[in-house]
């Protein structure tokens, strides 16, 4: 890759080799790698496209629970970023709601502001079951 003096000057980091974008995103976290995918098509498509820098993000998960939803759904075909995306964010909704972070809210302000995952029938299935066994 070709790179002017002018951008080297300016400090882009545009210019850096995509193995080099790969290392640098693979210190983020899930919500920060998702948004660094919306900042443009060379990123989203880097981050959309490494199963390495998924497989990478599952093996950083600490919650034993999250790593084996991941890890099945791996086995079940779907790749590294689909089994992360599928089950990292509803393991925390889940765990939380165990926790009873969102029971009885009183207000719409007592829930999460946003949704960081697809929720699945299955685990909308488990969090009521675990509402009704509170």
């Amino acid at each position: 890759m070709d790179v002017d003096e002018e951008t080297i000057n300016q400090g882009h980091i545009t210019w850096l080799p995509g193995h080099l974008l790969l290392e640098i995103f693979s210190y983020l976290d899930a919500a920060s790698l998702s948004s660094a995918g919306l900042t443009c098509k060379t990123w989203a498509s880097l981050i959309n496209q490494s199963e390495t820098l998924w497989k990478t993000k599952t093996q950083q998960v600490s919650d034993r629970d999250a790593q084996k939803y991941i890890l099945q759904s791996k086995s079940e075909g779907n790749s590294w970023k689909e089994s992360f995306q599928m089950n990292y964010g509803s393991n925390l909704i889940r765990r939380k709601w165990k926790r009873g972070a969102f029971s009885q809210p009183k207000a719409m302000m007592d829930l999460p502001p946003k949704v960081l995952c697809p929720m699945t029938a299955d685990t909308w299935g488990e969090i009521f079951q675990m509402e009704l066994e509170r």
